[in-house]
């Protein structure tokens, strides 16, 4: 972020140590001119910010143009900005895996989990065999969560795809090793590692494609490593879930970040008014 601005401020002429807040502000419109996106001309405003309260801390700039550069105003970022799938485009997506390749059971696997879970990636990616449970009734995988927080997701239909996978695998009994792995350079079987958190990623764009739905144009901005989640969190909003059973799904630790998920409507309302059952039958008053 740091190199691009000050090419960006080469080509312009300008040495580093000279550069003003109007400078940054020119910057900052020719890089949303430049199509992109309001999150990443955001960071790279902070940056600079952090960079030039550094070099006037080293006294190689007057406090003055620190302070002025640090109050350019960053273009706003939407909350809740990252697209989702419809149930529909989830299903569409599902059901465009193949499941005739080890590679496609595994695919098929990971995304009901994903989907049925709504962990982030990184949880998914770090599980390993032995974090399965079953108490004969249930299948559960339990995960670390951010901040280390340990959580127990129950897979409800993702159990089946996953139990075809370990045993097509052949992984079942390792219980020390990776869930979701990664396949041999040759394609013989599975690496005894990790999936990367960018592996999940390509994959969805992969079979969105294969559903025809373009993932780079999904709400505008593509699809996301966060996408998953989002749509997990989405769906069990559409199907009557509540603020409070969506915090706990999702383990959000601030109800507001749960907040941003629930588009709030005046029916609402209505709705709200009509479930008080405060009521004395006959009396109408005059």
């Amino acid at each position: 972020d740091l190199m691009d601005f000050v090419r960006h401020m080469e080509i312009q002429g300008v040495d580093p140590l000279q550069v003003t807040a109007d400078h940054v502000k020119c910057y900052k419109r020719a890089l949303l001119e430049a199509g992109l996106k309001s999150a990443t001309v955001a960071r790279r405003l902070s940056v600079l910010r952090g960079t030039y309260h550094q070099l006037a801390a080293k006294g190689l700039i007057a406090w003055e143009t620190a302070q002025d550069i640090g109050v350019v105003k960053a273009p706003a970022v939407q909350k809740n900005s990252t697209p989702s799938l419809t149930e529909r485009q989830a299903i569409a997506l599902l059901e465009a895996i193949p499941t005739d390749t080890l590679q496609g059971i595994r695919d098929l696997a990971l995304m009901n989990v994903f989907f049925i879970t709504g962990c982030r990636v990184s949880a998914i990616v770090q599980a390993c065999v032995g974090h399965l449970e079953s108490d004969g009734v249930e299948h559960y995988l339990h995960v670390t969560e951010k901040r280390n927080k340990k959580r127990r997701k129950i897979l409800l239909d993702a159990a089946r795809p996953l139990r075809v996978y370990l045993e097509r695998a052949g992984i079942g009994d390792d219980k020390e090793g990776p869930l979701f792995r990664p396949m041999k350079p040759d394609g013989t079987g599975l690496e005894r590692r990790h999936l990367d958190r960018k592996t999940p990623w390509r994959l969805v764009k992969k079979y969105c494609r294969a559903a025809g739905i373009d993932p780079d144009r999904l709400g505008g901005r593509g699809i996301g490593v966060h996408s998953l989640r989002k749509t997990a969190i989405n769906d069990a909003i559409r199907n009557g879930a509540t603020l409070h059973e969506v915090r706990e799904f999702a383990g959000h630790a601030d109800i507001r970040t749960t907040e941003v998920y629930f588009v709030r409507k005046e029916e609402d309302a209505e709705v709200a008014a009509r479930r008080i059952h405060i009521r004395v039958s006959g009396r109408t008053g005059k």
